[in-house]
């Protein structure tokens, strides 16, 4: 996740203007064309393994990208589903899988997260990082039921009633849940929120809607239709500017939290110990495939934007900072459980 508390904590988000993301398209399309071609003997199809339940916003996402990365492939692409123990089970699925280039794991960051937590995985040697592709702030959203239209008056009821109000998320260590934790370091007095953790954004969304849960940080995109209705209420966003989609909608800091900004991010990973020259042409190819119009409208109608890394050495850098990042502020909040 890449995070803002008055000074840069992450070094992996960075804005793609229309200019960059020609140019990146055009790269990727030369380095997949310079690559050796997918092997006759391979894999088929590729697998993409999510650790989170079929039907949320990040699922459709993944399934609309999986249609220009099967044709630039020419392999079938499949989007398997395996939630589950905070995103540890579809993790461990894909690094005991083959390492020959037909299984990815959609690696987002509330895995590195997951890892400083609870010690149960070893992101850099369990997998080879092959391209990120996209990041998206959050936004605070309240079920419409309560009486609250600001985040400051979320906040000033839920210090006045300590426990009294619960907070949903996708586990223990996922992006929501360590939201919450930097928000609250942030806010005097902080926010005695009861955790509830669910096993995807799919879950604690429904949760919300049926009154299980009073708040949640969730995707813009999975929530925008309930917030037409009335049925949910957006306070604030987690990103440093406004959305588009919601542009009366202040951010977390103009909202009252200064220098507070996150935006969760999401890309793959292969098996550890696959082939270079596979790590490549896969690289290449989902580059080319985020660039699809239809990705890239998507995302947008969600809320994200494009964040694609340049290339599996870049990402490798940038997750092995990330690590780094999220071990020290898991450990200065005192949410280690390893």
């Amino acid at each position: 996740m890449a995070l803002n508390h008055g000074r840069v904590l992450a070094p992996l988000t960075f804005h793609s203007p229309a200019r960059r993301r020609g140019l990146s398209a055009g790269v990727a399309a030369l380095a997949l064309i310079a690559l050796p071609a997918w092997p006759a003997d391979g894999p088929r199809p590729l697998r993409i393994v999510v650790p989170f339940p079929a039907g949320g916003t990040l699922d459709l996402l993944l399934r609309r990208l999986a249609e220009p990365l099967s044709a630039t492939l020419q392999l079938p692409v499949i989007v398997d589903n395996r939630p589950g123990a905070s995103g540890v089970l579809a993790a461990r699925i894909v690094a005991q899988a083959p390492a020959d280039g037909g299984t990815l794991l959609y690696l987002h960051s509330g895995l590195v997260t997951v890892q400083a937590m609870t010690g149960q995985l070893d992101l850099l040697n369990m997998f080879q990082p092959v391209a990120r592709i996209h990041s998206s702030p959050y936004v605070l959203t309240l079920r419409g039921g309560l009486p609250y239209r600001s985040q400051a008056e979320l906040f000033a009821a839920v210090q006045a009633q300590p426990g009294r109000f619960s907070f949903g998320s996708g586990g223990n260590g996922s992006p929501a849940h360590l939201l919450l934790a930097l928000l609250a370091e942030r806010v005097p007095g902080g926010l005695p929120l009861t955790h509830v953790p669910y096993k995807g954004g799919v879950e604690y969304v429904r949760g919300l809607l049926a009154g299980e849960v009073d708040v949640c940080f969730a995707l813009p995109g999975a929530v925008a239709e309930q917030v037409k209705t009335g049925r949910l209420r957006l306070l604030s966003v987690t990103g440093p500017t406004r959305l588009a989609q919601f542009p009366d909608l202040p951010t977390v800091a103009e909202a009252g939290v200064p220098g507070f900004h996150a935006e969760p991010w999401g890309g793959f990973a292969a098996p550890a110990g696959t082939p270079a020259a596979l790590v490549a042409r896969l690289a290449a190819a989902l580059r080319l495939a985020a660039e699809d119009p239809g990705v890239v409208a998507l995302l947008h109608d969600q809320g994200g934007r494009l964040d694609v890394s340049a290339s599996p050495a870049e990402f490798s850098a940038a997750l092995r900072g990330q690590i780094e990042v999220d071990r020290s502020v898991v450990k200065r909040l005192g949410l280690s459980n390893n």
